[in-house]
Protein backbone atom coordinates (compact mmCIF):
# COMPACT_ATOMS: atom_id res chain seq x y z
CA UNK A 1 0.00 0.00 0.00
CA UNK A 2 1.16 3.45 -0.80
CA UNK A 3 2.03 5.28 1.81
CA UNK A 4 0.56 9.30 0.61
CA UNK A 5 1.82 10.87 3.39
CA UNK A 6 5.48 10.18 2.97
CA UNK A 7 5.19 11.11 -0.35
CA UNK A 8 3.84 14.37 0.47
CA UNK A 9 6.87 14.72 2.78
CA UNK A 10 9.13 14.11 0.11
CA UNK A 11 7.22 16.27 -2.17
CA UNK A 12 7.75 19.23 0.07
CA UNK A 13 11.61 18.34 0.64
CA UNK A 14 12.93 17.39 -2.23
CA UNK A 15 10.58 19.71 -4.68
CA UNK A 16 9.49 23.01 -3.09
CA UNK A 17 12.48 23.63 -0.56
CA UNK A 18 15.01 23.09 -2.42
CA UNK A 19 13.20 25.44 -5.53
CA UNK A 20 12.81 28.52 -3.21
CA UNK A 21 9.18 27.68 -2.29
CA UNK A 22 10.38 29.30 1.21
CA UNK A 23 7.30 30.48 2.65
CA UNK A 24 6.76 27.73 5.59
CA UNK A 25 2.73 28.31 5.37
CA UNK A 26 2.54 27.11 1.41
CA UNK A 27 4.92 24.61 2.45
CA UNK A 28 2.73 23.57 5.60
CA UNK A 29 -0.49 23.22 3.52
CA UNK A 30 1.03 21.63 0.80
CA UNK A 31 1.85 19.16 3.72
CA UNK A 32 -1.64 18.82 4.84
CA UNK A 33 -3.54 18.85 1.85
CA UNK A 34 -3.95 14.63 0.46
CA UNK A 35 -3.65 15.40 -2.83
CA UNK A 36 -4.34 11.88 -4.46
CA UNK A 37 -7.53 12.21 -3.63
CA UNK A 38 -7.85 15.40 -6.29
CA UNK A 39 -6.87 13.16 -9.41
CA UNK A 40 -8.29 9.47 -10.58
CA UNK A 41 -7.71 6.71 -8.82
CA UNK A 42 -5.37 5.16 -11.79
CA UNK A 43 -3.17 7.78 -11.26
CA UNK A 44 -2.73 8.03 -7.29
CA UNK A 45 0.67 7.16 -7.41
CA UNK A 46 1.99 9.41 -9.04
CA UNK A 47 0.11 12.16 -7.84
CA UNK A 48 3.13 13.78 -5.81
CA UNK A 49 5.55 13.36 -9.07
CA UNK A 50 6.56 16.98 -10.12
CA UNK A 51 4.34 16.44 -13.53
CA UNK A 52 1.15 17.76 -14.71
CA UNK A 53 -2.01 15.36 -14.42
CA UNK A 54 -4.54 15.55 -16.98
CA UNK A 55 -7.88 15.59 -15.57
CA UNK A 56 -9.90 16.90 -18.37
CA UNK A 57 -9.99 15.43 -21.97
CA UNK A 58 -9.53 17.26 -25.15
CA UNK A 59 -13.05 17.40 -27.11
CA UNK A 60 -14.51 19.69 -29.92
CA UNK A 61 -15.23 22.66 -27.41
CA UNK A 62 -11.96 23.14 -25.30
CA UNK A 63 -8.49 21.56 -24.91
CA UNK A 64 -7.45 19.32 -22.30
CA UNK A 65 -6.55 20.53 -19.16
CA UNK A 66 -4.36 19.71 -16.50
CA UNK A 67 -3.58 19.88 -12.76
CA UNK A 68 -0.50 22.23 -12.41
CA UNK A 69 3.08 20.52 -10.99
CA UNK A 70 3.14 21.19 -7.39
CA UNK A 71 6.61 22.85 -8.20
CA UNK A 72 4.19 25.46 -10.46
CA UNK A 73 1.46 25.73 -7.79
CA UNK A 74 4.11 26.43 -4.97
CA UNK A 75 5.57 29.18 -7.25
CA UNK A 76 2.31 30.77 -8.09
CA UNK A 77 1.46 30.89 -4.38
CA UNK A 78 4.53 31.97 -3.58
CA UNK A 79 4.32 34.79 -5.92
CA UNK A 80 1.27 35.91 -4.85
CA UNK A 81 2.35 36.46 -0.79
CA UNK A 82 -0.99 35.60 0.60
CA UNK A 83 -2.18 36.95 3.53
CA UNK A 84 -4.62 35.22 5.65
CA UNK A 85 -7.17 37.74 6.03
CA UNK A 86 -6.76 37.85 1.97
CA UNK A 87 -10.16 37.24 0.11
CA UNK A 88 -9.17 34.76 -3.19
CA UNK A 89 -10.36 33.77 -6.56
CA UNK A 90 -9.48 30.27 -7.70
CA UNK A 91 -9.86 30.13 -11.54
CA UNK A 92 -9.82 26.68 -12.71
CA UNK A 93 -9.61 24.44 -9.62
CA UNK A 94 -10.60 21.38 -11.97
CA UNK A 95 -11.22 19.25 -8.70
CA UNK A 96 -10.16 21.81 -5.63
CA UNK A 97 -6.42 20.23 -5.09
CA UNK A 98 -5.54 24.25 -5.52
CA UNK A 99 -8.66 25.26 -3.77
CA UNK A 100 -7.89 23.23 -1.05
CA UNK A 101 -4.38 24.21 -0.69
CA UNK A 102 -5.53 27.81 -0.84
CA UNK A 103 -8.23 27.69 1.99
CA UNK A 104 -4.90 26.86 4.10
CA UNK A 105 -3.26 30.47 3.51
CA UNK A 106 -6.67 32.47 2.81
CA UNK A 107 -9.88 33.57 4.90
CA UNK A 108 -11.86 32.47 1.52
CA UNK A 109 -11.92 31.24 -1.64
CA UNK A 110 -14.13 31.58 -4.39
CA UNK A 111 -13.35 28.44 -7.06
CA UNK A 112 -14.72 28.89 -10.31
CA UNK A 113 -14.94 26.07 -12.85
CA UNK A 114 -16.19 25.72 -16.42
CA UNK A 115 -16.75 21.67 -16.44
CA UNK A 116 -19.97 20.67 -14.72
CA UNK A 117 -18.46 17.22 -13.84
CA UNK A 118 -15.20 19.14 -11.95
CA UNK A 119 -17.26 21.31 -10.29
CA UNK A 120 -19.23 18.33 -8.66
CA UNK A 121 -15.78 16.81 -7.89
CA UNK A 122 -14.61 19.46 -6.25
CA UNK A 123 -17.48 20.33 -4.33
CA UNK A 124 -17.93 16.41 -3.06
CA UNK A 125 -13.69 16.09 -1.98
CA UNK A 126 -13.30 19.70 -0.55
CA UNK A 127 -16.84 18.69 1.53
CA UNK A 128 -15.50 15.13 3.04
CA UNK A 129 -12.23 16.92 3.74
CA UNK A 130 -14.25 19.54 5.83
CA UNK A 131 -13.16 22.49 4.13
CA UNK A 132 -15.51 24.85 4.39
CA UNK A 133 -14.08 28.25 3.33
CA UNK A 134 -13.65 27.56 -0.38
CA UNK A 135 -17.22 27.77 -2.67
CA UNK A 136 -16.98 26.27 -5.86
CA UNK A 137 -18.91 27.35 -8.59
CA UNK A 138 -19.57 26.92 -12.33
CA UNK A 139 -18.90 29.33 -14.85
CA UNK A 140 -17.10 30.43 -17.35
CA UNK A 141 -13.09 31.00 -16.30
CA UNK A 142 -12.33 34.00 -18.28
CA UNK A 143 -15.41 35.83 -16.65
CA UNK A 144 -14.36 35.09 -12.93
CA UNK A 145 -17.40 35.53 -10.22
CA UNK A 146 -17.59 39.04 -10.48
CA UNK A 147 -20.47 39.30 -8.27
CA UNK A 148 -18.61 37.80 -5.64
CA UNK A 149 -15.33 39.90 -6.08
CA UNK A 150 -13.51 42.07 -5.43
CA UNK A 151 -10.51 39.87 -4.81
CA UNK A 152 -7.11 40.54 -2.89
CA UNK A 153 -5.43 37.36 -5.03
CA UNK A 154 -6.70 36.03 -8.11
CA UNK A 155 -5.13 32.22 -9.36
CA UNK A 156 -5.57 31.61 -12.54
CA UNK A 157 -4.52 27.27 -13.04
CA UNK A 158 -2.52 27.31 -16.51
CA UNK A 159 -1.61 29.40 -18.79
CA UNK A 160 -3.35 32.27 -20.99
CA UNK A 161 -1.61 34.36 -23.81
CA UNK A 162 -3.37 37.25 -22.16
CA UNK A 163 -5.29 37.83 -18.40
CA UNK A 164 -8.65 38.53 -19.41
CA UNK A 165 -9.62 42.15 -18.24
CA UNK A 166 -12.70 41.11 -16.63
CA UNK A 167 -10.55 39.10 -14.12
CA UNK A 168 -8.36 42.26 -13.40
CA UNK A 169 -11.40 44.01 -12.86
CA UNK A 170 -12.03 42.18 -10.21
CA UNK A 171 -8.65 42.98 -8.18
CA UNK A 172 -8.50 44.91 -5.56
CA UNK A 173 -6.71 47.78 -5.89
Amino acid sequence: MTNFSDLRRNMVDCQLRPNDITSLRILEAMDQVPRELFVPDVQQSTSYADREIQLVSRDESRGPRSMLTPMALGSLLEVADIEPTDYILDVGCLTGYSSAVLAHLAESVVAVEAVPEMVKKATDILSDLEIVNVAVVEGGLAQGQANQGPYDVILVNGAVEQVPAALTDQLKD
